[in-house]
C-alpha cells in the first residue's frame, strides 16, 4: 500500500502540472548598457624606470601610466585589463616569455597592477643581470568596463 500512495504521488507530480503556457507579460524597463573606455598607451624605451629593491639591488623596469579614467567606483566595481600590443596581436598581461641564448634558458616577464587614478607596467628578466638593457618601446592598451 506504502509503495502505491508513493508511485501515485510520484505520478502527480510528473505529470499533474502541465498545461499551455500563459501570455506573455509586458516588457520591463530598458536595462542599463556597460560603459567602457579603452586607452592605448605608447611607451617609449627612455620612459622605463630601473626598478630596485630596499637593498638598492637591479629587479626590473617600471612604468606608472596616468589614467584618471579609472576611479574608485571603477576599481570597486567594474573590470580592468591590460594588454601588450605586438604588431597586429594583442597580448594579455602578465606575458612570460622564454627564451634561449648561447645555450643559457632564461624567461622575461612583462607585468601590470592597477590603482585609482594608474596602472603601472614592469619588465623583468629572470636572471635580473641586465641593468644596462632598457627593454624597447612598447605599445599598452587598457580596458576599462563599468
Amino acid at each position: 500500500m506504502k509503495k502505491l500512495i508513493i508511485l501515485a504521488a510520484a505520478m502527480l507530480f510528473m505529470f499533474g502540472c502541465t498545461g499551455p503556457q500563459g501570455p506573455q507579460g509586458p516588457m520591463g524597463p530598458a536595462g542599463e548598457g556597460a560603459s567602457k573606455y579603452t586607452l592605448t598607451y605608447e611607451l617609449a624605451s627612455e620612459d622605463w624606470i630601473k626598478q630596485t629593491d630596499t637593498y638598492g639591488n637591479f629587479i626590473g623596469w617600471w612604468h606608472e601610466i596616468p589614467m584618471p579614467e579609472l576611479t574608485g567606483d571603477i576599481y570597486e566595481y567594474g573590470m580592468y585589463m591590460a594588454y601588450l600590443i605586438d604588431g597586429n596581436i594583442q597580448v594579455p598581461l602578465p606575458l612570460i616569455v622564454y627564451n634561449e641564448t648561447d645555450e643559457t634558458l632564461w624567461e622575461k616577464k612583462i607585468s601590470c597592477d592597477f590603482a585609482v587614478g594608474s596602472v603601472a607596467v614592469y619588465y623583468q628578466e629572470n636572471d635580473f643581470a641586465n641593468e644596462g638593457y632598457r627593454p624597447q618601446d612598447m605599445i599598452f592598451r587598457i580596458q576599462l568596463i563599468w
